[in-house]
């Protein structure tokens, strides 16, 4: 597998408060804690990776908007020539915030929407009002000619709903749609899990509408098992299926430096180590980045190269990173 010196994308929690409960989280952001990285420290982390050539951020949380010194985070990635993403709930984005961003020079927003509808959007993220404030977020970030994603995380409360999430992205111009994989990490528990069978029929619908749609709304998805419905795949080099540990990494606010959003191991901490320390002598990437390590099926299957399972739903359900991916329909 080609493995990548450093990743290209770094997923950086600079808080931990959140306005929102959501049922999935995988940082479980509630009040905020007492160990998170200030602004200071974000700043010259954010500082090291543009030296690396880490070429984009997406900033998340918690809720990220409520961080006091958000302008100024955003405005030293660009500096240092990061393209920046937000991830958001839109819980707060009014006319002058959504002009904000734009000014800053943010790339994207992503706003999170896991319903079609009030009930299941508001109870999924504890928040009465919620599904209104997201579309109404998405409306004006349009209007001031941001780019806006859409993220849904299909679980057993809101799956049988993402046909009409991905129409009412549709209606609304949104430029993305992300199908973002639930992992039971977090307040996420594998109660709410979808089974193998389900994750396939997820996946086929992603990808019947990303054809369907195909030069009017871009599908973005880290789903592992993306070469089993799209062999095209095959011919992209740096495809790997499973970017954790490559790719991809995520920062978190307190400091830890994990594989990725999902697969909640710490490698390091930046208080006491520079990312490229810490990345360069993980003997847990190295394990991930060598996939003969992996157990079975995964280890001998025939798309182990270029799927590999997604590790974070193997730690998440098994405890072992290493394990099978239980979301895998190949070897049920």
């Amino acid at each position: 597998m080609t493995r990548l010196k450093y990743p290209f994308y770094a997923a950086f929690c600079i808080n931990s408060y959140c306005n929102a409960r959501c049922r999935h989280c995988s940082s479980a952001a509630a009040m905020g804690r007492s160990d998170d990285l200030n602004t200071e420290q974000i700043l010259n982390i954010i500082i090291q990776l543009g030296e690396l050539g880490i070429f984009q951020i997406g900033i998340s949380g918690g809720e990220p908007l409520l961080h006091p010194d958000i302008e100024q985070i955003i405005k030293k990635c660009i500096l240092h020539g990061i393209c920046v993403g937000i991830g958001s709930n839109g819980l707060i984005i009014d006319k002058e915030y959504a002009s904000k961003l734009k000014e800053w020079g943010v790339n994207h927003v992503q706003i999170s929407l896991d319903g079609s509808n009030h009930k299941t959007h508001d109870s999924f993220r504890g928040v009465d009002g919620l599904f209104d404030k997201a579309l109404n977020a998405i409306s004006l970030l349009k209007k001031v000619d941001m780019k806006v994603n859409v993220c849904m995380t299909p679980t057993k409360l809101n799956y049988k709903e993402l046909p009409n999430v991905i129409q009412i992205c549709n209606e609304l111009n949104v430029d993305a749609f992300n199908l973002s994989q639930f992992v039971p990490v977090g307040r996420g528990t594998t109660e709410i899990d979808l089974p193998p069978e389900v994750w396939k029929d997820i996946l086929e619908l992603w990808d019947y509408n990303r054809r369907r749609l195909s030069g009017k709304m871009q599908f973005i998805t880290h789903e592992a098992q993306q070469i089993l419905i799209d062999s095209s795949l095959y011919g992209r080099r740096l495809f790997n299926g499973c970017q954790a540990g490559n790719g991809v990494c995520c920062i978190k606010s307190n400091g830890d430096v994990i594989p990725c959003v999902m697969l909640d191991i710490p490698i390091g901490n930046l208080k006491e180590k520079s990312f490229s320390q810490i990345w360069e002598n993980s003997s847990i990437l190295t394990n991930i980045n060598n996939r003969d390590l992996y157990s079975e099926p995964c280890k001998t299957c025939d798309y182990v190269e270029k799927c590999g399972g997604c590790r974070g739903v193997a730690y998440g359900v098994t405890g072992n990173y290493l394990e099978k991916d239980t979301h895998c329909w190949l070897h049920i």
